[in-house]
């Protein structure tokens, strides 16, 4: 799977499970100055983290993210050995930061012009850290570009601005299957339902639903068909104003987002979403929570096959489980 590329945004790309984020920035700075900037430590320090070590083949390194004398400074600390550095060229990095399975960080510059263009990419991550790492990169090189034209005194930390981009370009492995219960999924706020669903599993939304008896592609009116059977509309003929269409959604042409009565109180489940295996739920489930929703108990890593509830904004219930038997990885 591929993401598109929008604007300065980043390309993220995945496999299976494991994910990478590619950059490419152009500077008009000669490759020696661009170069020094990515491994003179005094430099580093004013764009990125301070940075000590030795960047020779075979050398170790640290980089402290975190601002100097940080109660936190270790949970903000990148090590790793160096892999390749062929100066002014290419620069590969082992990336070990807690909490996370080791990575890869490659630095390539290249000539262009009067300038030079810098190649990023942040190899061997698990799809959420690529949207994480998409944010975090995209953030650290607009500071690098500001301090190369002298105007680093205008850079602004984007990090909870750019992340929901990130989500958006590389969406969580989704459900094989969706079973709703109802006529569609009811939410007390249906445009921010549909919208975090979007973040999440990239269903996207289509024509709002009218209202007056038509359905939300305008096609003619009709009663609201079974919302279980594969390639049916869920809510679509005659929703409530207000509501939302996704489309993308496995078994469902295009499925609604209704609002829920006031005066029917807390919802019940509104749909079951079924993973293929428990390790695709698992990391699902990560990006869940991270885009805005929250279990009802427990962390994303203890939910077994049987899976767990989880309540999205809106406060849409949805039951999501894996597969019987499936299988982690499969």
């Amino acid at each position: 799977m591929t993401s598109r590329m929008l604007d300065e945004l980043g390309l993220l790309t995945a496999e299976g499970h494991e994910a990478q984020v590619r950059f490419e920035r152009t500077f008009a700075v000669p490759p020696t100055d661009l170069w020094s900037a990515l491994t003179e430590p005094a430099r580093v320090e004013r764009w990125l983290g301070r940075l000590s070590g030795d960047l020779r083949v075979g050398g170790a390194y640290t980089l402290d993210i975190a601002d100097e004398g940080s109660a936190d400074a270790a949970a903000d600390r990148a090590t790793g050995e160096v892999l390749a550095c062929e100066s002014p060229v290419r620069l590969l990095l082992s990336w070990s930061f807690p909490g996370e399975d080791p990575s890869e960080v490659e630095a390539r510059v290249e000539p262009r012009g009067a300038g030079s263009v810098l190649l990023v990419e942040h190899r061997r991550l698990t799809r959420g850290g690529a949207r994480g790492y998409g944010a975090g990169w995209h953030t650290f090189l607009d500071h690098l570009g500001l301090l190369l034209a002298g105007r680093e005194d205008e850079w602004v930390d984007r990090f909870d601005e750019l992340l929901p981009a990130y989500r958006g370009l590389l969406p969580a492995v989704g459900p094989v299957r969706v079973e709703v219960t109802g006529d569609g999924l009811a939410s007390a706020d249906p445009a921010a339902t549909a919208g975090y669903l979007h973040a999440w599993l990239g269903w996207t939304e289509g024509e709002t639903a009218t209202g007056e008896g038509g359905t939300a592609d305008g096609s003619p009116g009709g009663g609201t068909r079974d919302a279980h059977a594969a390639g049916t509309t869920a809510g679509g003929a005659g929703a409530a104003p207000g509501s939302r269409v996704l489309h993308g959604v496995p078994g469902h042409a295009r499925l609604a987002v209704v609002p829920r009565d006031p005066e029917v109180g807390e919802s019940a489940v509104a749909a079951t979403l079924t993973w293929g295996d428990v390790e695709a739920l698992r990391e699902s489930l990560v990006s869940a929570v991270g885009s805005g929703g929250r279990l009802a108990a427990g962390d994303p890593g203890d939910v077994d096959a049987d899976g767990t509830e989880l309540v999205g904004p809106g406060g849409v219930r949805l039951h999501v489980r894996a597969e019987a038997g499936g299988a982690p990885g499969a």
